[in-house]
């Protein structure tokens, strides 16, 4: 086994190398995860990635959102339980309502069209996984399917994809990665990051397009990690009702997800994983014989839909507008 410090000296080295052949400024990507613990039905990782001139405008902008709502950190899941009125104690959405909760996001969602560039969500259900990858897999770190999870999105990250006519991410991209602090196992997920940025077995190593060493930041400093946050848990939600619907549980159709994916216009690249893909891909997930990231697709929802969303969302704030003049109308 290579020592980590030849490792991370190894990686330092290259990046080095790729600083003084490109000059390039490099994207940056936030990633978070959502449902790690063992019992949770569905494991999922996603995150959006920015272009360095747009992220001081997108911190600006989120933190503008944020004040105007007076909300101190953009979680998903407070959300959700308030609106779901589960609460079991008092957070900044409590006694919020599905139309402020609507326009909330739907300002939030302004802010991901305008400074993003694209957006990356997987998810795999792990008694799936863990029947059909773990009584096989030979490298131990496929044994967990958290590192499997950050493997794909990596995977996004290097191959050079296009959405219709617009370029998602060039040949010539080299990306930061910047991930969620509060994975279980930092030690062991950063060493995992190491081999597959350095190990030339691994297609995203022979890329040499991911800099930097392993970043794990808090995401109440980072808004772009908010902004991660709200895409995972919102979409790991929505694949979970659908774990429920293959089982026959038509009550999971009425779950709502409470996720940025159904507003937002920015494309997001991804996929969900289940016993019937992870099973015919299964020898190239053991092998790595292939970037497994081909194996997704694109999973925004339809154009119609997100679009009728946001119209909803922007008729109820015109509505509420014009109720507040009124008042004042009356009240002079």
């Amino acid at each position: 086994m290579t020592p980590r410090w030849e490792i991370e000296e190894r990686a330092l080295l290259a990046d080095c190398a790729v600083f003084r052949a490109t000059r390039l400024m490099f994207l940056h990507a936030y990633f978070d995860e959502s449902a790690t613990g063992k019992s949770d039905p569905v494991m999922a990782m996603g995150g959006w990635v920015i272009d360095p001139k747009r992220l001081k405008p997108f911190n600006r902008d989120w933190r503008k959102v944020l004040r105007i709502y007076r909300v101190r950190e953009a979680h998903a899941a407070p959300l959700a339980t308030a609106l779901e009125k589960r609460e079991s104690k008092p957070s900044d959405f409590t006694g919020w309502d599905e139309k402020k909760a609507s326009h909330y996001r739907y300002a939030l969602s302004q802010v991901l069209d305008a400074h993003t560039r694209y957006g990356i969500f997987v998810a795999v259900v792990q008694a799936d996984y863990m029947a059909e990858i773990v009584p096989y897999a030979e490298n131990k770190a496929l044994t967990d399917p958290y590192r499997w999870l950050m493997q794909i999105c990596l995977d996004f990250l290097v191959i050079p994809a296009k959405y219709g006519p617009r370029t998602l991410i060039a040949a010539r991209d080299h990306v930061k990665v910047v991930f969620d602090r509060g994975h279980r196992k930092p030690g062991v997920t950063e060493d995992y990051f190491l081999t597959l940025t350095t190990d030339q077995r691994y297609d995203i190593a022979k890329s040499g397009r991911i800099v930097g060493g392993y970043n794990a930041q808090s995401s109440a400093d980072v808004p772009a990690l908010q902004a991660a946050d709200q895409l995972v848990w919102g979409t790991r939600r929505g694949a979970e009702t659908m774990v429920k619907l293959w089982a026959g549980d038509v009550a999971g159709r009425r779950v709502r997800t409470h996720g940025l994916a159904g507003m937002t216009r920015v494309p997001i690249v991804g996929g969900y994983w289940h016993a019937d893909n992870l099973a015919k891909h299964q020898k190239n997930i053991l092998t790595n014989t292939l970037p497994i990231a081909l194996a997704c697709s694109y999973i925004g929802l339809p154009t119609h839909v997100r679009q009728r969303r946001c119209r909803m969302a922007q008729l109820s704030m015109v509505e509420d507008s014009n109720s507040k003049e009124h008042s004042k109308t009356e009240d002079q």
